[in-house]
């Protein structure tokens, strides 16, 4: 309901609405009759901040300990992954598995994981490999 009157005022001339978004599928929050009076301009900008960073503000399907269904959701969208994908997830998990006892690690560094990535076949580029990491922070995971 909110958000059709904020749709509304939205159509005024002299009002302008600012909004960001993190998620690709955003969009289905509003129906076409929304969309059309917010007539959003829609820009895609990464921050490439650090993981931990990213998602520090979310709550992840990996970290989740509430039960089956997260779980459920996990398999899914690991099942869901191209077998490239899942290769780098492979490489992260290993990475954070070994480290796991060592306090002051934050995470394999980009190049690191683009170096592996790409010794295995996994990617081609530093872009393709953004493009999965973005896969992952968009699933959760």
């Amino acid at each position: 309901k909110v958000q059709g009157y904020l749709s509304m005022l939205a159509e005024v001339k002299s009002i302008h609405i600012i909004a960001s978004t993190d998620h690709i599928n955003a969009p289905v929050m509003w129906n076409a009759a929304q969309l059309g009076r917010f007539s959003w301009l829609w820009y895609e900008t990464h921050t490439f901040a650090h993981y931990t960073e990213e998602v520090s503000y979310e709550n992840s399907l990996v970290v989740q300990q509430s039960g089956a269904l997260e779980y459920s959701s996990l398999v899914h969208v690991l099942h869901s992954l191209t077998s490239n994908g899942r290769g780098v997830f492979d490489i992260l998990g290993k990475e954070e598995l070994a480290r796991k006892s060592d306090s002051s690690y934050q995470g394999m560094p980009f190049q690191e994981l683009y170096s592996k990535a790409r010794e295995q076949f996994l990617v081609s580029n530093d872009q393709a490999l953004r493009a999965q990491l973005t896969e992952f922070l968009d699933h959760k995971l």
